[in-house]
């Protein structure tokens, strides 16, 4: 080896840089984060999370000092899990809802603007039927923005019990509440400053029929807020009674009925948010499809090419396992080209999956299935690592982040992370001046930069970029740099980004 070569030298650094870029991950890494005991740590999160920083935010449905629920944050690494708020007491009222002077039972995700944190109860409040909240990221100055009004004969004027969370558009928060409103308990949109003004009903849902009506019926999805519309899902009604599809103005006119579920084959209930890109819509059925157990579906945004990309496969009759889940009660998230989500039920163990599938339906993947629960001395059915998974993942980097309703340790659920392989070089040719670096681990449709520079110790921001390409599926991919290799230069170090 001739080490006074320039080109030679040159590629040695390479090697030298790539020896420094993390060893190869073979596979996923499960961790739970946290176990909830059912105490003042909360019990049962039904809702997604967020994550700010290092920071996952999220909410319980029972649990906490008055089991009304509380609002929890735990580092990414689970190291640090901080009850933050827990919700106050129910007084009963006979012949009405619970009250209390804030709301109880918090099942949706939460949205976050600068350190304050929103989010709906669906129950409680001074009239029993939900308010909207906020509290800052530090636990403290809780506030009631808005509290749903009472009932008179099944109607009130705001709607009532929001199942979902809210989202953050500007200074406005909109939600759906999955009840109430003037007609007969069908729900209603709306918005509202994040101050607590101006709350107005955007959309008031049909009178339904046995929940058979044109616009849908008892929305529990959190909205997406693009390009002055909201998109949603309603999990009854429609001209088949087996939910819809929908976008609405911010302002609420008009209101587009983009599809209506037929159940067989398209599936029906669609609970959960959707998933926006490329002009379409993306979301999950919990029930139907031509199995029974379940659908991912697409549809276009302006309400063609409806599209059913995955049916959920047969499960033995008990204890109701397969290999890739069922009833899928979860928002899907869209990372490049594909999507990630959890089915609450079935897969190795019936305990609940979750899973990656290209946008266009091919590549279903497996990531884990929870373990098998066994029942305790007490009667409660417990795993180590958590079960029936209601709420989608949230993505950072290679990391996807979720809890689980039921299981852990104590039964009442968990914070679980999984990690996938990670993007790692495995080689490098050289073809003259050319050169070409291959890797793995890409995530699919995600595009990669190559940076090179002839200073290791810069920070990546003063770093080149010289070539990008798609990760397809699979993972794998190549770069080529062409005049890469410069005899005049001292060294050249290249390494990976994802945009």
């Amino acid at each position: 080896m001739d080490a006074a070569n320039p080109k030679l030298r040159s590629l040695l650094l390479i090697l030298l840089a790539l020896g420094t870029a993390g060893a190869r991950v073979s596979a996923q890494t499960f961790t739970v984060l946290h176990t909830f005991t059912g105490g003042v740590d909360g019990a049962e999160p039904i809702g997604g999370l967020i994550m700010e920083g290092n920071t996952l935010y999220g909410t319980t449905d029972f649990g906490g000092s008055n089991n009304a629920g509380v609002v929890f944050s735990v580092t990414a690494d689970g190291s640090v899990f901080t009850a933050m708020h827990s919700f106050a007491a129910l007084t009963p009222v006979i012949n009405v809802p619970s009250t209390n002077s804030e709301g109880s039972n918090p099942l949706g995700t939460l949205a976050l603007g600068g350190n304050t944190l929103y989010g709906a109860a669906g129950n409680g409040g001074t009239n029993g039927w939900g308010t909207i909240f906020a509290v800052t990221t530090n636990g403290s100055n809780y506030q009631v923005l808005h509290t749903f009004a009472a009932y008179v004969r099944s109607t009130n004027s705001d709607g009532a019990n929001p199942q979902g969370g809210l989202t953050l558009s500007g200074n406005t928060l909109y939600g759906a509440a999955s009840s109430g409103g003037t007609n007969n308990d069908s729900g209603t949109l709306f918005s509202l400053d994040t101050n607590g003004s101006d709350f107005t009903v955007i959309h008031t849902f049909a009178r339904s029929n046995r929940n058979t009506n044109y616009d849908g019926t008892n929305p529990s999805c959190t909205l997406i807020v693009s390009g002055g519309l909201c998109y949603g899902v309603a999990g009854l009604g429609g001209v088949d009674e087996f939910g819809t599809v929908f976008s609405c103005e911010t302002n609420g006119t008009p209101f587009n009925l983009l599809y209506t579920l037929d159940g067989v084959p398209d599936g029906y209930n669609p609970f959960c948010s959707l998933a926006l890109g490329g002009g379409a819509l993306y979301g999950t059925a919990a029930g139907g499809g031509i199995i029974g157990w379940g659908t991912i579906f697409s549809a276009a945004t302006n309400g063609g090419d409806f599209s059913v990309i995955y049916n959920f496969s047969p499960n033995s009759e008990r204890p109701f396992t397969n290999g890739d889940g069922a009833e899928p009660h979860g928002a899907v998230t869209l990372a490049g080209t594909r999507l990630f989500g959890t089915a609450q039920g079935g897969g190795a163990y019936s305990a609940g999956t979750v899973y990656s599938i290209e946008t266009n339906g091919s590549g279903f993947v497996t990531l884990s299935s929870f373990s098998e629960m066994n029942t305790n001395a007490s009667g409660v059915e417990t795993n180590l690592d958590g079960a029936s998974p209601e709420a989608g993942v949230t993505i950072c980097g290679n990391t996807l982040y979720g809890v689980t309703l039921n299981g852990g340790t104590y039964g009442e659920g968990v914070v679980f992370s999984l990690t996938l392989p990670a993007l790692t070089i495995t080689g490098i040719n050289l073809a003259g001046t050319t050169l070409v670096l291959s890797g793995i681990n890409g995530l699919n449709g995600t595009n990669y930069v190559v940076l090179g520079s002839t200073n290791v110790a810069l920070p990546l921001s003063q770093w080149t970029p010289l070539a990008t390409n798609v990760a397809p599926l699979g993972g794998g991919f190549t770069a080529s740099l062409t005049n890469a290799v410069n005899a005049a230069a001292s060294g050249q170090f290249y390494t990976l980004e994802a945009q």
